[in-house]
């Protein structure tokens, strides 16, 4: 639902109605972003991640927002590549702490 705002925007960016879609993506993205932390999904949290980031970006007041969500997006970026080349490194996800855990088993 996000999507389908941020494609209305270009046909009316020259209004008040396009923050509005802005804002309405945002909620909606919001709302995606509990529901996919809920099941860890960090495909989809990163895109979320990004769009915010981009939207926040055309935002008056958007800019610690737009760092906040810029940091998420890297931040997950890094720890999927951590896993894709197989590297044992410890990673913290919001307090958590993450490890391999076959390489703790070795141990």
């Amino acid at each position: 639902l996000a999507k389908c705002n941020l494609a209305e925007i270009p046909s009316r960016e020259a209004g008040a109605s396009a923050a509005q879609l802005r804002q309405n993506a945002l909620v909606q993205l919001e709302k995606a972003a509990a529901l996919f932390e809920k099941i860890n999904d960090v495909h989809q949290l990163k895109e979320i991640y990004y769009l915010q980031s981009r939207i926040y970006q055309f935002l008056p007041s958007g800019q610690n927002k737009r760092d906040e969500a810029a940091k998420n997006f890297f931040r997950l970026n890094k720890m999927k590549q951590h896993k894709l080349t197989g590297r044992k490194q410890w990673e913290s996800i919001h307090g958590i702490l993450i490890t391999d855990v076959n390489e703790m088993l070795k141990g």
